[in-house]
């Protein structure tokens, strides 16, 4: 009887869990009919795919109307590729699971001696799960298809949505992270652990006593911190980016379609993280020498006769001179993933920001505007940089003075101008966006967002 009992109790517990994963597979494939619909209403109210799929209208295209945004074909393509990824990753775990209950009520009977498992449980688990149902997939392999050849150039022509991809210049459709993509987070956070112990080594070295205490000044040594927390906020910034794409990329988000990116743009998480790195890895080392120098007077003195002190020295000036100048070149070295173009179109949208409310905002401006506002706090420290970068060198005794007093070596017109500004306008900027965005969709909630 209590052998019965656990029979009984083990068939309803697999069916349970063979229901739950039925329901979780035709949840997808409704999700992915509904997106599919979303593209094609996108498309169709932007004058995309217009006409009849024949060979006169590869020869003479219908025109797009002129409000279309710019590369929405691609865009289409690109998320339409992501769909069809999506797809062929559902059918995958549907037959995945429809093996593995068919291995399971294998082995039970197997194990019991009888054939109640696959003659009477399987047909019927099956049968209410939809697991060997695979003319759902067809269905939406075959509308996908469709789509590709009514929004692209390929109109009439049999070709396949990958050689259409890839003949937009979208590249072929990206597949799971697999093994590659675990051996670079391994690397990644094995840099992170080094990183953060190379910066627990910093402070040990701060904390040491320096050499030569009398001549040792405090406000000089820190006189040149703005220039690095410029650049540890850009470090930061690039960290946080790469986060953001690998967990849009991780949870199957199309954030460069929600952003308005060109969809050829092959910038992703690798990209930030390795320019993150190399940044790091350049802060680290540069301010490691600097106070290795000026704790330690470990190169001679340069014009310290024209400074704050005997300790004083014009050369301290390079360290954050070669920090800036690095990552500038980085910013401006051409690259295969990020294109000048590209980086004209990240320009374009903080232009609109900045001009706000003269254009209209999409999501990508947006977030620019978001982003600035947290930025409101470190861009305070670029003034106080420009002015370190351009004052006399070495520091003289009027400003370390000003650091003393003020925190840096600005005239204190900046503290009391510039400054406020600085911190102001990310805010201004954004209230400008909600303002527009009230006045072209008249939804009250950009007028709470004025408000706030």
């Amino acid at each position: 009887v209590e052998d019965a009992a656990a029979a009984v109790a083990w068939r309803r517990a697999v069916e349970a869990e063979v229901v739950r994963i039925g329901a979780r597979v035709d949840l997808g494939v409704e999700e992915l009919r509904a997106q599919l619909a979303e593209l094609a209403s996108l498309a169709a109210g932007s004058g995309l795919g217009a006409g009849s799929a024949s060979a006169a209208n590869v020869e003479a295209p219908t025109p797009r109307p002129p409000s279309m945004p710019d590369f929405l074909e691609l865009r289409v393509l690109d998320a339409l590729g992501q769909l069809a990824e999506g797809a062929s990753r559902l059918r995958s775990f549907a037959e995945l699971n429809h093996a593995a209950l068919y291995k399971i009520l294998k082995k039970h009977d197997k194990v019991l001696g009888t054939q109640e498992g696959l003659a009477q449980h399987y047909p019927r688990l099956v049968e209410i799960t939809g697991l060997g149902n695979s003319s759902r997939f067809d269905a939406l392999d075959a509308a996908i298809k469709g789509a590709f050849m009514k929004h692209s150039g390929a109109q009439g022509l049999e070709v396949s949505p990958e050689v259409v991809r890839i003949a937009a210049g979208l590249g072929s459709a990206g597949g799971l992270r697999g093994r590659q993509g675990d051996v670079k987070e391994r690397k990644l956070f094995f840099f992170l652990g080094f990183s953060l112990a190379l910066l627990l080594a910093i402070f040990v070295l701060i904390a040491l006593p320096e050499k030569e205490s009398e001549t040792f000044s405090t406000a000089y040594f820190l006189s040149s911190l703005s220039v690095f927390r410029v650049v540890l906020s850009i470090v930061l910034v690039l960290w946080g980016m790469g986060a953001v794409a690998r967990t849009c990329e991780s949870n199957c988000i199309n954030h460069m379609f929600m952003l308005g990116v060109d969809p050829r743009c092959r910038v992703g998480p690798d990209f930030f993280f390795a320019h993150a790195a190399a940044l790091t890895s350049v802060w680290i080392a540069i301010y490691a020498m600097y106070v290795v120098d000026y704790k330690w007077m470990v190169l001679p003195r340069v014009l310290s006769d024209t400074g704050f002190n005997s300790r004083s020295s014009w050369h301290y000036v390079l360290y954050p001179s070669a920090l800036i100048g690095l990552t500038g070149l980085m910013a401006v070295l051409p690259s295969r993933e990020c294109r000048c173009r590209y980086k004209v179109q990240v320009l374009a949208g903080v232009g609109r920001t900045l001009a706000a409310p003269l254009f209209a905002v999409n999501f990508g401006d947006n977030l620019i505007g978001d982003v600035l506002t947290s930025l409101a706090k470190p861009l305070q420290d670029v003034p106080a940089a420009w002015c370190y970068m351009f004052s006399h060198h070495p520091q003289v005794t009027a400003s370390v003075a000003r650091f003393a007093e003020f925190g840096t070596t600005c005239a204190p017109w900046e503290h009391h101008w510039i400054r406020p500004v600085i911190s102001g306008a990310p805010f201004l900027f954004r209230l400008m966006q909600c303002a527009r965005r009230f006045h072209d969709t008249k939804e009250p909630k950009h007028l709470c967002n004025f408000g706030k």
